[in-house]
């Protein structure tokens, strides 16, 4: 609930009037400061319109009765959610923390959320249904040597990871729908490997937005989508059945300037975790995306200060789907801060097709203390194959 509204006002103000060509990143990092405190600071950051310096700092600065026009014909991003969390935040930890608005006109505008990191050290609670599964695939990287404890779960990070990939999918229906008419719209969804329980959370987001906008959904059964042709060919079968829009994980980056210039003229289209090439401009194609340097950093700096007590670690990675620029661009950023950190990368392995029987031939040519997964699929696969090692 902290981002929500965030989001929303990054979506109905700053993409307005952006076409194909906005973008809205959400990271997240955390701070040391010199009194020793440890802070998180969450960034809700467009290249929109922006705004100037004064009418930035009167969204913190409103009363309730400032917005009272805006509740009374509830116009979606109209601002109170955001002082809300501000007042919210300031309250409960104090005046230090809260939000910060950084715009200038034709600059896009960065909104800052400054929490305390607060460790969670109390016995968890019995879990069920699809928040146990979020809690069994938290963990991106757990030890495969024997003896010893494996590296901790970083309640905040991985947590996060979850409620983002939630919004993402909810809030890319909304910008599909924007304030529509009373008809019931109908979306399809093309992802690969639909039926795997990585998909629940992408599920659940899909029903609460079902309420929300009066739509119908399509979950698109797939098995693994071999090639952006394939996913093309499903695509096209969901427009001609009559979908208003599709939602889309692009399994490569090369190729897809010219399927989606034929997709958007037919249907709105919105990405999630994905990189395109240039398209034709005024077309409906929308993306929404984690800042892929941000997001593989974090998880070098979590192995850089795992538990596992020694000076350099050797590591595996599974580097998830490579024929996307943006998983590119992820597994840059994270060998590039574990190699700073003296760490020796034993194998990094890209996604076959074959992950566990590739995990188990490179593990035994050399063996890791830790395994870094990039993505859920290989998250869920190195947790299988871990199981069947103990």
């Amino acid at each position: 609930m902290i981002l929500q509204p965030i989001l929303e006002n990054a979506i109905y103000h700053g993409m307005e009037g952006m076409d194909e060509d906005g973008e809205i990143l959400v990271s997240g990092r955390i701070l040391e400061e010199e009194d020793g405190r440890r802070s998180v600071l969450l960034s809700v950051k467009d290249n929109g319109f922006g705004m100037t310096e004064d009418k930035a700092r009167a969204l913190l600065e409103k009363t309730e009765s400032d917005y009272s026009s805006f509740s009374s014909q509830k116009k979606r991003g109209s601002g109170v959610g955001v002082i809300n969390v501000h007042r919210r935040i300031q309250l409960r930890f104090g005046s230090v923390y809260g939000l910060r608005v950084i715009s200038a006109p034709d600059e896009g505008t960065d909104v800052q959320v400054l929490l305390p990191a607060i460790p969670f050290h109390g016995r968890k609670p019995k879990e069920s249904g699809a928040r146990k599964h979020a809690s069994q695939h938290s963990a991106f990287s757990q030890r495969l040597t024997g003896g010893g404890e494996g590296m901790k779960e970083n309640s905040i990070f991985t947590t996060g990871l979850f409620v983002v990939a939630l919004l993402l999918l909810f809030l890319s229906v909304g910008r599909l729908l924007g304030d529509n008419d009373p008809e019931r719209f109908k979306i399809s969804v093309v992802v690969d490997h639909s039926n795997s329980d990585v998909w629940s959370g992408f599920k659940m987001g899909l029903t609460a937005a079902g309420r929300a906008y009066n739509m119908e959904y399509n979950f698109v059964s797939t098995d693994r989508l071999v090639s952006i042709q394939q996913e093309n060919i499903s695509m096209q079968r969901e427009i001609q059945s009559g979908a208003d829009g599709i939602i889309a994980e692009l399994r490569a980056t090369e190729g897809t300037g010219s399927l989606l210039n034929a997709l958007g003229k037919n249907a709105e289209i919105m990405l999630v975790d994905s990189e395109k090439e240039t398209t034709e401009p005024g077309l409906n194609i929308s993306s929404i995306n984690v800042e892929e340097e941000a997001l593989g950093k974090a998880l070098a700096e979590q192995v850089l200060h795992s538990t596992l007590h020694k000076e350099k670690k050797r590591i595996g990675i599974l580097a998830g789907n490579q024929n996307k620029g943006n998983m590119q661009r992820r597994l840059k950023s994270l060998i590039s801060v574990l190699e700073a950190g003296g760490q020796e990368i034993a194998w990094v392995l890209p996604d076959t097709g074959k992950i566990q029987e590739d995990m188990v031939k490179a593990n035994h040519k050399r063996s890791v203390d830790l395994i870094v997964a990039l993505e859920n699929d290989s998250l869920e696969m190195a947790s299988r194959y871990l199981k069947g090692n103990r």
